[in-house]
């Protein structure tokens, strides 16, 4: 996009200064490195849930060292899709840190009364995120400008689910 208004330099520089703040942000925190995450969508959509496997919107995750839940590319319907997890399987989102981007405090309902997720041990330990629409928006369309917001507002809350401190609400 920056080359095409001739301003390949300031993107350059503004891609390099994102990265050097996730590398930031996984330096201060080694506690991420090679803990699991999964994250999901906040809305349950014809029976099902969708959450994205490695690689399908999840580098700010990676960037920081956490390692996506594996598995789930097995319930995508194709290479680079989310998949699609049915009630009977939500066991298997389960992870170190879980994040929904529920959006809303009815967000938070809507996914917590879908089959057996509130009994999943992140949720029940509070290890589970619950991002708020601001939070989600700027996940879902990670920019080198939404990528700082997503840092500034997700690093203190992916510190308080690994202690087992998270909310279980969209404010965090």
């Amino acid at each position: 996009m920056a080359a095409a208004v001739g301003r390949s330099a300031e993107g350059e520089e503004l891609i390099a200064g994102v990265e050097e703040a996730y590398a930031a942000v996984a330096a201060e925190h080694p506690e991420f490195a090679g803990k699991t995450a999964t994250f999901a969508q906040g809305v349950i959509w014809e029976g099902v849930i969708y959450v994205y496997p490695d690689g399908v919107n999840t580098d700010f995750l990676t960037d920081l060292g956490f390692t996506i839940t594996p598995g789930l590319e097995e319930y995508a319907p194709g290479a680079g899709q989310q998949a699609q997890i049915s009630a009977e399987n939500v066991g298997m989102l389960d992870a170190d840190v879980v994040l929904f981007a529920t959006e809303s405090p009815e967000g938070v309902d809507e996914v917590l009364s879908f089959g057996t997720m509130s009994t999943l041990p992140a949720v029940q330990e509070g290890r589970a995120i619950y991002s708020d629409a601001v939070l989600s928006g700027a996940i879902y369309f990670l920019t080198p400008l939404s990528q700082k917001y997503v840092l500034e507002h997700l690093e203190p809350r992916l510190v308080d689910a690994l202690a087992g401190e998270s909310p279980q609400d969209v404010e965090g």
